[in-house]
């Protein structure tokens, strides 16, 4: 997968994200919130997933701080690979 077609997805899910949490208080009247809640980790865990293929090796190999990696996926509107060098960075 080339790098641009990673981060293109990685923004898409990320401007999902922005827009569950600016929306969801909308839609509450007629979704279950239980649905975009669901939604929204599902997102999140693509982000998991696009940042182990942007860090390759370094993902895979190294024990990460899990309390880092959430923050950086999950509450940062930061592009993935800014993501990846904050991770690679604050877990040092």
């Amino acid at each position: 997968m080339r790098e641009d077609s990673i981060l293109q997805i990685d923004q898409a899910a990320l401007g999902l994200i922005h827009a569950l949490e600016k929306y969801a208080n909308d839609l509450e009247c007629c979704m279950d919130m239980k649905h975009l809640e669901a939604l929204r980790m599902e997102l999140i865990n693509l982000r998991r997933s696009l940042l182990g293929v942007e860090m390759g090796i370094l993902y895979q190999d190294k024990d990460w701080d899990e309390k880092v990696l959430e923050k950086a996926v999950a509450t940062e509107q930061i592009p993935l690979d800014k993501v990846a060098e904050k991770v690679a960075f604050k877990s040092n």
